[in-house]
């Protein structure tokens, strides 16, 4: 995961900086710009092909595909595991885009992932990112800044991930972190049910509302997306490098 290669890196701590996101990705492109045209012999920075981005459920295998696509091919695979700065774009603009509109988190999206698929290695090709479970409610967002960009979402017998969530008691399940500020999505979800508050659920029917947010947004971008991929954890791994990787990615 991202929080163990931090946890590794402590100079990350002594050593930040603060910068304009826009500004910074602008300046980034034109200097790669300039140095396609004018290449030389020196080591410069290049944009990775971003080939895929896996959305999940939570505590469905996602770090197992995270984990293939970086071992089939270490040299030449970069793979993101839950990284801050693209779930803090996706979700800039709110739930329902009331501190900005669609275009501008996407246009967010698009800065962070150019600045983070940047590359002076020459061996490297390849960045995929796996998403935090949460960002599968905002899968528009990523949509409307990369449609062609193939993207995966991991789900799993929701039963099992609830018993998952929950193996170590409600106050660490992380179905529940938002039961006292539940989101919109959630809230309809509960009324649905006949409930007209979340206070009125118990954490299991929480948890499972929860759930039910992830995969309805997850449903709802696979009917309006040529390019999304939907992936059982009942079919890992065979699926990822018989079908997924060499057939939908193009990678061998």
């Amino acid at each position: 995961m991202f929080r163990d290669l931090q946890s590794k890196s402590p100079n990350c701590v002594r050593t930040t900086v603060r910068v304009d996101l826009k500004h910074a990705a602008t300046l980034a492109r034109e200097m790669d710009e300039k140095a396609q045209r004018k290449p030389t012999d020196e080591a410069v920075p290049k944009t990775l092909n971003l080939t895929a981005v896996v959305f999940h459920e939570s505590r469905c295998g996602s770090t197992l595909v995270a984990n293939t696509l970086i071992g089939m091919n270490p040299k030449r695979h970069r793979v993101y595991s839950e990284s801050p700065p693209p779930i803090a774009a996706l979700k800039a603009c709110g739930e329902n885009y009331e501190r900005c509109s669609i275009d501008q988190g996407a246009q967010m999206l698009q800065d962070v992932l150019y600045l983070m698929a940047r590359s002076k290695d020459p061996n490297e090709e390849r960045v995929f990112f796996k998403i935090q479970s949460i960002g599968s409610r905002h899968i528009e967002v990523f949509r409307h800044a990369f449609p062609e960009t193939p993207w995966l979402f991991v789900y799993r017998e929701p039963v099992q991930v609830m018993m998952s969530h929950l193996a170590n008691g409600y106050k660490t399940a992380n179905c529940l972190r938002q039961s006292n500020h539940p989101p919109k999505i959630t809230k309809d979800i509960a009324k649905r049910q006949g409930y007209r508050r979340t206070s009125q659920l118990s954490p299991e029917m929480f948890c499972a509302a929860h759930l039910a947010s992830i995969t309805e947004s997850a449903w709802h971008n696979l009917q309006q997306s040529p390019v999304g991929i939907a992936l059982n954890y009942e079919n890992l791994p065979d699926a990822l490098y018989e079908t997924i990787l060499p057939r939908c990615l193009g990678v061998e």
